[in-house]
């Protein structure tokens, strides 16, 4: 039994239908509805190792490159409205936060450099990014799309069980956490193994899915967590595979794997949480619905996540900003600024003397 059955055998609860020996890319015939739907990723060229950013359908028929390959740009992250995308860029020798319009335009630093930002991720309701920093052992940082209010929410050290994050961030699509992919010790042992983590707006980090696992995105449907899942490949002892994994979520507890789908890496969630993207193999993509249908296209240089583009402004109803910076106390009154009753009356008469005195309506 190939591995490709197996894993389709083991795809539970999303009914993908036949198990057999011929099966093909779509056993059912069936094509998937993408419309005009659109996508931002990082393509690289293996020559010259440098990168740029694509923004194209996903059937590859209008594809515009919107950014050269200057600085390397990658990781791009599209926010919620569809106009304008995050992304890192080596514009210093150094990666570091940037922004710019869906079209390529209007390209903005948002970080500087002692920070060496990483895997920008918009909050669902576009007010935040959230990043990892390269330059302070993986920890997780917030700040405006304006670059102000930088503030991090996370404390790892260099002798924490946990490195920080490693590649990659998800909000969760009520915006109280953040899932992210860390370095963890195993346990008896000085090896480390990418594990899967929360953060919380209240600062509470929760470990989920230990293993070998990576590249977390949150369901925008806030059921599910996709995950890349390394496993033995069960046809090749000496070699391991990444297959794309799905586990329930939860924010405050830890919980267990639920799906395997299918051989891959860096799942990536639809806007309306109905499909999955990601890498299938070298220079491809799959498409795959949640009903089982799949459709696998050509991908140039692929690196990394897609990120998809909205078909049009997805609100989440909640200031995400008011959950992460909440407001100060105000401070108790000074009370020995505050007048007694007699002290009014003493005032008032003092007032009434200069009046008459100095004749001032008169």
């Amino acid at each position: 039994m190939g591995l490709e059955r197996i894993l389709r055998c083991l795809f539970l609860g999303l009914a993908l239908t036949g198990c057999g020996e011929n099966d093909n890319n779509n056993s059912s015939g069936d094509k998937l509805n993408l419309g005009n739907e659109r996508v931002v990723y990082t393509q690289k060229d293996e020559k010259s190792k440098k990168s740029k950013i694509v923004l194209r359908s996903i059937d590859g028929k209008i594809a515009k490159d919107i950014t050269d390959n200057t600085n390397s740009p990658r990781e791009p992250s599209v926010s919620p409205d569809g106009t304008n995308v995050a992304f890192s860029s080596h514009s210093d020798r150094n990666p570091e936060i940037y922004l710019m319009d869906i079209n390529g335009n209007n390209v903005r630093s948002i970080t500087s450099t002692p920070l060496k930002g990483g895997s920008p991720s918009w909050s669902p309701d576009g007010k935040l990014i959230a990043f990892y920093s390269k330059n302070h052992y993986g920890n997780i940082f917030l700040i405006r799309e304006n670059g102000s209010d930088l503030k991090q929410v996370t404390s790892f050290t260099s002798g924490s069980v946990y490195s920080g994050c490693l590649n990659s961030l998800s909000w969760s699509p009520d915006g109280q956490a953040i899932v992210f992919d860390s370095y963890a010790l195993k346990e008896g042992s000085n090896a480390y193994s990418p594990h899967i983590y929360t953060v919380t707006s209240k600062g509470v980090v929760t470990l989920i899915s230990k293993g070998y696992n990576e590249h977390p995105s949150w369901s925008p449907k806030r059921d599910r967590i996709a995950i890349t899942n390394v496993i033995p490949d069960p046809d090749d002892n000496k070699r391991n595979i990444p297959v794309i994994h799905l586990i329930e979520s939860a924010i405050f507890n830890p919980i267990s794997p639920i799906d395997i789908i299918v051989e891959g890496s860096y799942p990536s969630w639809s806007p309306d949480g109905s499909k999955i993207i990601f890498k299938s193999k070298k220079d491809a993509a799959t498409v795959l619905s949640l009903d089982g249908i799949r459709e696998t296209f050509k991908f140039d240089g692929l690196e990394g996540r897609i990120s998809w583009v909205p078909s049009s402004s997805i609100s989440c109803g909640i200031d995400v900003a008011s959950l992460w910076y909440p407001k100060a106390k105000p401070k108790p009154a000074d009370k020995s600024l505050e007048l007694t009753a007699e002290d009014s009356q003493k005032a008032l008469k003092e007032l009434a003397s200069v009046i008459r005195k100095d004749n001032l309506f008169e």
